[in-house]
């Protein structure tokens, strides 16, 4: 006879996948709020001067940006559907991470192209709750974290690069004016 297994594992990969889903409903409404005030082409990729290099209009930035909110997370629920059940949990805490912070990066890097003379909400607001959200999710996972890298010690350098990578996405910075669009982090243009 089998020992009966917790349902919190399915619940929290089914909260995971369906937070990606609901982040790309909000995302493509606010960006849809603020259609009047983004400009007709949209930078969506820099390049390595930072200068931007690919465009778009509003209609391909919205439907990038939310199928990328809502199919990645979907990704891992899916790998996690096919390994040990034991996985799941973390999964599910990954997916929801993954889906905070890609939503925030996704629409938040269009909302920052917004003519920032008009009184709309601040693409910072977007990125600083993106990335408190994504704080809450991963502090929710620490007790998880603390096992795998004790059991696994290698865990530590991906880890560390992992929030270095954090670091250096939520410290960017992108400046619209007449010159065009330029990205900065970590102080680097």
């Amino acid at each position: 006879m089998t020992a009966p297994t917790s349902p919190r594992p399915t619940i929290a990969l089914a909260a995971g996948g369906l937070l990606g889903v609901v982040l790309a409903g909000a995302g493509t409404l606010w960006l849809r709020a603020a259609a009047d005030h983004l400009p007709e082409r949209i930078a969506v990729h820099w390049g390595p001067d930072g200068q931007p290099d690919r465009y778009t209009d509003l209609t391909g930035a919205v439907t990038t940006s939310a199928l990328l909110t809502a199919l990645t997370p979907l990704l891992l629920v899916a790998v996690a559907v096919l390994v040990d059940r034991s996985a799941r949990s973390v999964l599910g805490g990954a997916a929801a991470g993954t889906a905070v912070f890609v939503g925030a990066v996704s629409f938040g890097s269009v909302l920052a192209q917004q003519d920032t003379s008009a009184p709309v909400a601040l693409p910072g607001a977007v990125l600083a709750l993106g990335a408190v959200a994504a704080l809450a999710v991963g502090i929710g996972m620490l007790p998880l974290v603390w096992v795998a890298v004790t059991v696994s010690p290698w865990l530590w350098l991906v880890a560390g690069l992992v929030g270095g990578l954090m670091v250096a996405l939520t410290s960017a910075r992108v400046v619209v004016d007449r010159d065009g669009v330029r990205v900065s982090t970590l102080g680097l243009s």
